[in-house]
């Protein structure tokens, strides 16, 4: 396997290979590394990575601990460029900032939260207490640290990937 196979299965789904930095590393026991750093951060993220796991990744777990195997792995890791992130993180902390600034008018016990934006698609729920955002759409969730206005500005980039 090499960074080309998955490159052209990225163009056959009509993505642009440019907006892709793909690299295929064998390590120990012939184990694969597959990672994929997506340039565009206006790519959703977990659209590509349940795409090239559902074809590449492949892992051998013990039937009685569920520990990994060793040798023969194949391991996808798909993330988003870090200056592509940084950059689009720096254009939404002043928005952030003015949401950590108003999370008093959010009056929630501590482990308690209340909806902070709802449609007919997601719901994201503020933790104000923890800093945490919670984003809940179909069956699937995830939370987000928002302690600072990095965190937060993170958050609502990754929140907008999720549902666009």
């Amino acid at each position: 396997m090499k960074a080309t196979d998955i490159k052209n299965e990225l163009k056959e789904l009509d993505y642009n290979v440019k907006d892709f930095k793909i690299s295929v590393k064998h390590r120990g026991c012939a184990d694969i590394y597959i990672n994929v750093t997506v340039k565009n951060i206006m790519l959703n993220l977990n659209e590509i990575d349940s795409i090239l796991k559902e074809k590449y990744e492949s892992i051998d777990h013990d039937y009685r601990t569920g520990e990994i195997l060793q040798g023969g792995n194949t391991f996808v890791i798909v993330e988003y460029d870090e200056e592509a992130m940084y950059q689009a993180i720096k254009q939404r902390k002043a928005d952030a900032q003015k949401i950590l600034d108003n999370l008093d008018k959010f009056e929630c016990e501590a482990g308690y939260g209340k909806i902070f934006y709802e449609d007919e698609k997601i719901k994201v729920y503020i933790f104000p207490n923890e800093k945490i955002l919670s984003f809940h759409q179909g069956n699937e969730q995830k939370r987000f640290n928002v302690s600072d206005s990095y965190d937060m500005a993170k958050a609502m980039i990754r929140i907008e990937r999720l549902t666009a």
